[in-house]
């Protein structure tokens, strides 16, 4: 009983000081005002586990203990009296039909109008949906059971329950989102669903998570690379969820922390991401390295004298290639360099690769480029780019939760 005075009457002051203010974007949800509008961290740990020698930052159960402490409510004393403590997703029940109300007095627009990143959604609805994830399977049943009998009225609202569904994992919402992802990819849901993947990869079931996987890797190699004359199509997109729901770069740190060669570790992700790409006339690992060496073949040797430095020759291989989902019917080979080659010397390098890379796979249409694309668009798709010099091959693994536009970050592996 005691607890059940607490909470209303702390439901009570909120209440009130939301019904004070004057107009419906300046209200703050329950949440959002205990939490104080801090974001959640992103754990490292997932199906591979946590990074080495890393541990895990602050979990979304540990935001539900400091939001019961703000609440003055004491959860082992609450399950000492025999009370049912299914406080958290009352909580998050609490904060989510409130956002309701505030998102059904605003304009029609879904909440992609306007949005080009995760920081650009309202405050409370983010606060709401990063904490959504930490719930235990028995409280995510229990909230979503409720939530889908909400109704909602503007399309804020309704983009907002989506997410929620997402968060909860419901399968459904999922495999309507992925089924047909060339006509799909460019709704809000699915741009929406993009900026909350960090969060929605922590503690999705690993049933839902490998069904995902198959769904998307059976539509990969029909996917469109492009949209609308960008090259930004829904393949580029598919290549997010995968970023995120396999994880990569844990998979290769967890492979180097258990002694395995940086080759072999290579090769475990290439198996995994190809378990999900179908194979089929792909690129298979031994392959890959071939072409590695082909490039690093193709690149003379020595270092070049630029108006006084001594400047090395070095190419960056990235895509789709070392990342496991090449097919040589259809791929060409991402390469970049901030070298400064002469035309000529770039001329031969490019012909020297594709010429043996036709002759030695019968693939006509193979072809590549050398860009001068900075890691941070490799890394803003793919875990791995493969650094390419006359005297060796090393592996950059990246951390998908470094921001874009800071200096990529990466751990560097030598393959050979």
């Amino acid at each position: 009983m005691s607890i059940f005075l607490t909470v209303s009457f702390h439901f009570l002051l909120l209440t009130s000081f939301i019904g004070s203010q004057s107009s419906a974007q300046s209200q703050l949800t329950c949440l959002e005002i205990l939490t104080a509008k801090s974001g959640p961290k992103v754990g490292e740990s997932d199906r591979h586990g946590p990074l080495p020698s890393q541990g895990t930052l602050e979990s979304s159960s540990g935001r539900f203990k400091r939001v019961l402490q703000k609440l003055g409510i004491d959860r082992n004393a609450a399950k000492k009296d025999g009370s049912n403590s299914q406080t958290s997703e009352s909580l998050l029940l609490l904060a989510i039909q409130n956002q309701f109300k505030v998102l059904d007095r605003l304009s029609d627009d879904n909440l992609f109008v306007g949005t080009k990143n995760w920081g650009d959604l309202p405050t409370s609805v983010r606060n709401v949906l990063e904490s959504i994830p930490g719930l235990n399977e028995v409280q995510r049943e229990s909230l979503l059971s409720q939530i889908s009998n909400t109704s909602v009225v503007s399309g804020k609202s309704r983009s907002f329950k989506f997410l929620i569904e997402l968060g909860l994992y419901r399968k459904e919402t999922w495999i309507n989102l992925i089924s047909n992802f060339n006509e799909s990819f460019s709704t809000p849901e699915a741009r929406l669903s993009e900026y909350y993947l960090p969060f929605l990869a922590q503690n999705m079931p690993e049933s839902l998570r490998n069904e995902v996987l198959i769904v998307l890797g059976g539509q990969y190699r029909s996917l469109r690379k492009s949209e609308d004359f960008t090259p930004y199509g829904p393949k580029r997109e598919v290549d997010l969820y995968f970023k995120w729901l396999l994880r990569g770069d844990l998979l290769i740190n967890r492979e180097m922390a258990q002694g395995k060669s940086p080759s072999d570790a290579f090769e475990a992700y290439i198996l995994e991401v190809q378990k999900y790409i179908l194979p089929e006339n792909g690129i298979a690992f031994t392959e890959i390295m071939e072409i590695l060496r082909t490039v690093q073949s193709s690149i003379p040797r020595g270092k070049v004298d630029l108006l006084g430095m001594i400047v090395p020759r070095v190419i960056y291989v990235g895509g789709s290639v070392p990342n496991g989902r090449g097919f040589l019917a259809t791929s060409d080979l991402d390469l970049s360099s901030r070298f400064p080659f002469m035309d000529l010397e770039r001329d031969y390098i490019e012909k020297s690769i594709i010429s043996k890379v036709k002759s030695r796979y019968q693939a006509p249409r193979f072809f590549t480029h050398i860009g001068g694309e900075p890691l941070s668009l490799w890394q803003n798709l793919h875990p791995v780019v493969i650094r390419v010099t006359p005297d060796g091959l090393e592996m950059l693994v990246f951390d998908p939760k470094n921001r874009v536009d800071k200096r990529p970050k990466y751990i560097t592996y030598r393959l050979e």
